[in-house]
């Protein structure tokens, strides 16, 4: 922004301001140490500092202040935001030569007069700057031990020790598999939770591609199944997968293979869309994990109705409570349709959702609810505190009396009291108690899409290793019921397999992030997940309010979760789906680049041709030429993707070999001068093909005696389908004229595009469709 010294701007309010080149801003640092890329030295260029509004009432004019020092070499070695409560977080980066962080500390009030919490973190790197270790520390207290990492020759990830004393063997040690492409195939051992000279491991997993054991094979990196088991009960679960063509989910079928008798079906989740990826049936089974419902007891049968896009009612056949709460008058007359069960505004945020006695929900300019008001009663509600942003800083819950959570880069806290530190394998838990803060370590598993699936931790009072909490999910994000088991001790000893005893959980956590790492919502029944910029409601799979990123996947339903592709990829921060597999991301990337690298080599790949031809002029500038062409070249491109698409099986060669006999008309005008000691000829070319009728015309300049040397030409046929461009060198050889007949041997090695066919554009419906089509397959 801009204005003078001399008029300020009013009439509107400053969301934001950007600062660069120096820290001469309010509340800008003044002092530096001699480590930093100071003010008297002016970063020029460099972001030095913001301000954001927090975005209360209209006349309210708190902000956030955050500012940046860099080192000599212009890396950011420490940031600070001052927040709207008055305190602060710092992070100090101590950065090797090549800029990764070898040690980071991190200072932390909630306001000016809080305590300050200081936590450490110190890494080490291999010789190919793979992280090896990460340990952690709170306040100068013991150092733990977040990872120690192994790698395998290609650099994947083999094995990570988690948790416990930075020199100790770790609480777990995970181990990964992947398959030849470098797809995760596996957590630990599906078959054995026992490891010699190991701790027992608490969680493993198991991904199938094209080798299921009783699902249909996929060879397009959809994943056909998916096995699971918790030390909990030590039980095999699995689920099998079907797609449609456009790879969203139509059925995960749930199973327990291993037993005296195989239970199936309990879980189960099936889908059907309409053309915009609107959902419009979801049938779900659930509540019980054993062979009393044979076949699965079906908790939700879920019919929706739509105008456009926008979801207006939702109708559970079945009335089941422990799925989908149907809570309108159609639970008890599903024929009744002329009610809806929601609304919305003009920017298609939803306002009204009957079925979980909301009323009312506000938005901000973001389209980010603000407040959420249940049963038409302002003494029950949820509001929310953003900034300018969109970063949440602060949930208020109301039921009568409020209970405030405030959020501040990853720290959270309760009604003021701190309740957690995330880190990269968790989350610290603080018990407050007599004035005092009580640190312990969790650790997670996680699945390959982010999942929660299992939280553990050491009792500092026995030594024993504890299961927090298991989540298990159906594929639209909804919790398991019946199995999911609280919190549990088991033995480190890696001989045993038995549950030692179950205890009264110690040390309750308010951490609620489960589903894809997201925080789960379910104040007043409100259950939603809470993605970045939307929130989902996973026991219908959509969201709530329009995809920011509308304009840019126009193949796909504006409210859509994931683009219904749930197995394979994960929702980014409520924008786009993106693959859960990080290597397939590589993969993908590496494709695009070898794609474009093929169609390089063929647009630079040497051009070979060599020409007999036989001609009798017919006037001066005209003759007749019957001309034997031997051609040659590359096409790398398009016989890598032909074998690609057809498993090994194309006809396509990286090399082209022609021979072709032409009768031609030809016309050439021609000219020659000198560039320096250089003659160049220039020669416009007209030919007619006498058996097709095709003109051809060409033009081409010639560096050299004749038509010996370097040249470059442009060639465009009279269809207007066909065009060149070449350079390179070529030479020829003509026998004298005799009665106007001669005979001339030339050859050309040139570089330069192929002809290129150039096409309209195709308005064919049916065409149109299938090229969206194949656009999501991507």
């Amino acid at each position: 922004m801009w204005y003078s010294n001399v008029v300020a701007p009013t009439g509107f309010k400053i969301l934001s301001v950007n600062y660069y080149d120096d820290y001469n801003f309010p509340n800008g640092p003044t002092v530096f140490g001699t480590a930093y890329y100071n003010n008297s030295l002016k970063p020029k260029g460099l972001a030095t500092g913001a301000w954001v509004r927090v975005c209360q009432g209209a006349t309210d004019t708190k902000g956030e202040t955050s500012y940046t020092l860099y080192d000599y070499k212009a890396r950011a070695i420490q940031t600070k935001t001052v927040h709207y409560l008055g305190g602060y977080t710092q992070t100090d980066s101590n950065l090797d030569f090549v800029g990764k962080p070898i040690s980071t500390e991190t200072r932390h009030k909630r306001t000016a007069t809080d305590a300050e919490i200081r936590v450490n973190e110190v890494f080490t790197y291999s010789a190919q700057d793979r992280l090896l270790t990460h340990t952690h520390q709170i306040n100068g207290g013991a150092v733990q031990l977040l990872a120690n990492n192994s790698y395998d020759e290609l650099g994947q990830l083999t094995a990570k020790k988690v948790g416990g004393a930075a020199t100790g063997t770790g609480l777990q040690n995970v181990n990964y598999s992947y398959n030849i492409r470098g797809w995760l195939t596996g957590i630990n051992d599906i078959n054995s939770l026992s490891k010699a000279g190991d701790p027992m491991d608490l969680f493993s997993f198991r991904i199938n591609y094209q080798k299921p054991e009783t699902a249909t094979p996929l060879f397009n990196g959809n994943i056909s199944e998916t096995f699971w088991r918790t030390s909990s009960d030590n039980v095999l679960r699995k689920y099998s997968y079907s797609y449609d063509h456009l790879n969203r989910l139509l059925e995960a079928v749930y199973e327990k293979p291993v037993g005296p008798m195989a239970v199936t079906h309990s879980y189960d989740e099936s889908l059907q869309y309409d053309k915009n990826g609107n959902i419009l049936s979801l049938r779900r089974n659930g509540s019980y994990d054993s062979d009393v419902y044979l076949g699965g007891l079906m908790i939700d049968d879920l019919q929706y109705q739509y105008e456009s896009n926008k979801l207006l009612k939702v109708v559970d056949y079945t009335n089941n409570p422990d799925g989908f709460s149907d809570n309108e008058a159609d639970a008890e007359d599903p024929t009744n349709l002329s009610n809806v069960d929601y609304r919305y505004d003009l920017n298609g945020n939803m306002t009204m959702d009957m079925n979980k006695n909301i009323t009312s929900i506000t938005y901000n300019h973001l389209n980010m609810p603000t407040k959420i008001v249940f049963n038409s009663y302002d003494l029950t509600k949820i509001e929310y505190l953003y900034d300018a942003n969109g970063i949440k800083l602060q949930k208020k819950v109301t039921i009568g009396s409020a209970t405030t959570t405030d959020y501040m880069i990853g720290i959270q806290y309760k009604n003021s009291i701190l309740q957690f530190i995330p880190t990269k394998e968790g989350y610290v838990n603080n018990t407050f108690s007599g004035g005092v803060n009580n640190f312990s370590y969790v650790f997670n598993y996680t699945d390959h899409l982010g999942n929660i699936r299992l939280s553990y931790a050491k009792d500092p009072n026995t030594g024993l290793l504890k299961i927090m909490e298991q989540n298990h999910y159906y594929p639209f994000g909804m919790k398991h019921s019946n199995y999911n088991s609280d919190v549990l001790v088991f033995s480190k000893i890696a001989s045993s397999d038995k549950l030692i005893t179950t205890i009264t959980p110690f040390n309750k956590a308010a951490y609620n992030y489960k589903f894809q790492g997201q925080e789960r919502q379910d104040e007043l029944g409100l259950n939603w997940d809470s993605f970045k910029w939307r929130n989902y409601d996973y026991a219908i799979g959509r969201f709530m309010s329009i995809d920011p990123l509308a304009e840019k996947y126009v193949y796909n339903g504006v409210y859509n979760f994931a683009e219904n592709r749930v197995i394979d990829g994960r929702e980014l921060e409520g924008l786009e789906w993106v693959p859960g597999n990080q290597t397939q991301q590589w993969n993908a990337a590496f494709r695009e680049v070898g794609e474009t690298f093929l169609k390089t080599l063929d647009n630079i790949g040497a051009q070979f041709e060599q020409s007999f031809t036989a001609g009798r002029e017919i006037a001066p500038a005209t003759a007749v030429e019957n001309t034997t062409t031997v051609s040659g070249g590359t096409n790398f491109y398009n016989s890598a993707m032909d074998s690609f698409y057809s498993n090994g099986t194309s006809t396509s060669r990286p090399f082209t070999f022609d021979i072709s006999n032409t009768t031609k008309l030809v016309t050439e005008v021609s000219a020659t001068g000198k560039a320096g000691p250089v003659q160049v000829t220039g020669s416009l070319t007209n030919e007619v093909n006498l058996k097709n009728g095709e003109t051809t015309k060409t033009a081409k300049v010639v560096a050299g005696v004749g038509n010996n040397g370097v040249f470059v030409s442009n060639s465009k046929g009279s269809n207007d389908k066909k065009s060149s461009t070449r350079a390179g060198i070529q030479g020829e050889v003509s026998t004298p004229k005799v009665a106007g007949a001669y005979f001339k041997v030339s050859g050309s090695l040139s570089v330069g595009q192929k002809p290129q066919e150039k096409t309209t554009p195709n308005t064919n419906k049916a065409n149109t469709n299938s090229s969206s089509q194949n656009k999501e397959k991507k």
